[in-house]
């Protein structure tokens, strides 16, 4: 690697300062302290995700799985207006203003249980804490019944009138869009909040990211809406709704997809690297490597790309820095984790290795060869990472 990104790189992760922990403090059988206490075996009682589901959904699949979604649910809509529509003028319960609320509600809760149904799956292979039900449920009161509510006066008007309403003007149906979009985003937002709260950091940044969504979202949807003519067969505007949803879907996707990365408070930097760790250039495999670590009161996985070094044994060492709160979830004997090495996740093994340990001394003296401007202090932890084809021995 070149001169320049390697002085980044160091720059970036300069060595730690001294831990507050001394090495009497540090015995070889319970769990050892970097910067939070944990339980001797604890992380060995959460369940391990599979590597696939700790990444979230691909952009692509998230856009087009939403875009699915709304396309079924915003033809729904334009199904149910155009039953009301025909059957206004019918006379007993089929023409009733009983049934026409209820197919404009039914045709809300269709687009909220589509939508829900989608986030929530992909959504919940990734964060298996997430509680869908919750989720599906937030998004099916929220979007379904709030697009009901909103749509079912002008659809009981028309129904009533037995005409079809006249049309506003451009201008302030957009300003109406935009409206219904900046207290849509962020009512549904805190309502999907709710269930993601237990599998994610900072779950306000969905809040954040359906509120500037939603907007953008509903101008699309209300432009969708104003195609249709007088005139149009029913098949038609069926057909503009499923569009214009497929449309709207696919913005919503594209502008929340953001938010993963700040839901799990993995930093920008530290996400440029990783991605740059999965790719076959191969320029940073030298110095980084990509580190999964799972916590132990959570069950939340952290990734973050650490520098490395290797030892006789062929194993990884690392040197946690004091600000870093992945080592807290490392205990002895071994902690299961999982490695980013070249362009692959793999299953591996952690440990810690103290002060006093039999082997501390050659582990360190690895890591400093390879990192010479460290500066590791005397009672500097650090962990071995095994991987599969590495040695299984527990070195002590």
């Amino acid at each position: 690697m070149g001169t320049p990104v390697r002085q980044s790189v160091e720059n970036f992760w300069e060595g730690p300062p001294a831990l507050s922990t001394g090495p009497s403090a540090l015995p070889l059988d319970v769990s050892v302290r970097c910067t939070g206490g944990m339980r001797p075996g604890a992380a060995d009682l959460l369940p391990r995700r599979t590597s696939r589901s700790a990444s979230p959904p691909r952009l692509l699949i998230w856009a087009a799985a939403l875009a699915l979604a709304e396309a079924v649910g915003l033809a729904a809509a334009a199904g149910a207006s155009q039953a009301v529509t025909a059957w206004s003028t019918e006379p007993g319960a089929k023409g009733s203003t009983g049934l026409a609320l209820a197919l404009v509600v039914g045709a809300g809760l269709v687009e909220g249980l589509a939508l829900g149904s989608a986030q929530g799956w992909l959504l919940g292979r990734w964060l298996p804490r997430l509680r869908r039900t919750r989720f599906v449920v937030a998004t099916l009161l929220v979007a379904g019944l709030g697009w009901a509510a909103g749509a079912a006066p002008a659809v009981l008007g028309q129904e009533q009138a037995g005409e079809a309403p006249s049309t506003p003007p451009l201008a302030f149906m957009l300003l109406g869009a935009i409206g219904v979009g900046l207290v849509m985003g962020p009512v549904l937002g805190l309502a999907q909040a709710w269930a993601l709260r237990p599998a994610v950091r900072h779950a306000r940044a969905w809040v954040v990211a359906n509120a500037l969504a939603w907007p953008v979202v509903m101008v699309v949807i209300f432009l969708g809406a104003s195609l249709p003519g007088h005139g149009w067969p029913v098949a038609a505007i069926v057909a503009t709704g499923g569009a214009t949803g497929a449309v709207a879907g696919g913005v919503l996707g594209l502008t929340t997809y953001w938010a993963f990365g700040s839901m799990t408070a993995v930093p920008a930097w530290d996400r440029a690297l990783l991605r740059l760790l999965t790719t076959s250039w191969g320029w940073l495999d030298g110095d980084l490597v990509g580190l999964e670590v799972r916590g132990l009161r959570t069950g939340r996985t952290y990734r973050m790309p650490v520098r490395y070094a290797v030892d006789l044994e062929g194993r990884l060492v690392v040197a946690p820095g004091e600000h870093t709160g992945w080592c807290g979830n490392v205990h002895r004997p071994t902690t299961a984790v999982e490695v980013l090495w070249q362009g692959s996740w793999l299953p591996a093994r952690a440990e810690p290795v103290v002060p006093g340990h039999p082997d501390y001394a050659d582990a360190r003296a690895a890591y400093e060869l390879r990192w010479p401007r460290a500066g590791l202090p005397a009672d500097q932890v650090l962990v071995w990472v095994r991987t599969p084809g590495a040695d299984e021995g527990e070195g002590a």
